[in-house]
């Protein structure tokens, strides 16, 4: 697995009227925050906050399944006309670029 350079996670969410994104300080540390946001007039701050708390594991489910696409893509005979894997995959990677920030 690709060393990453952000805390690791799980991430969480914590009081959802004004979230608070936390994650642990080791396997027996403490919580601590990562960031907070203020509640907005819109409602969107919750939301907003379970998808960044999502991140770590979106990260690594997008590797593994970027391993994985690239593995079928190589190993089958009909890699050559899967246009669909291939887009799949060139956005996956792009995505992946830009949480390492390359």
């Amino acid at each position: 697995m690709t060393k990453t350079h952000f805390t690791p996670g799980p991430w969480f969410v914590n009081y959802p009227e004004n979230p608070i994104i936390r994650a642990w300080d080791g396997p027996e540390g403490d919580a601590f925050d990562l960031c907070t946001f203020d509640a907005d007039e819109t409602g969107n701050a919750a939301a907003n906050a379970r998808l960044i708390a999502a991140a770590p594991d979106l990260y690594h489910a997008l590797t593994e399944l970027s391993d994985w696409v690239k593995y079928i893509m190589e190993e089958t005979d009909h890699h050559d006309d899967d246009e669909d894997g291939r887009a799949a995959l060139l956005i996956a990677l792009e995505t992946l670029n830009k949480a390492k920030g390359t």
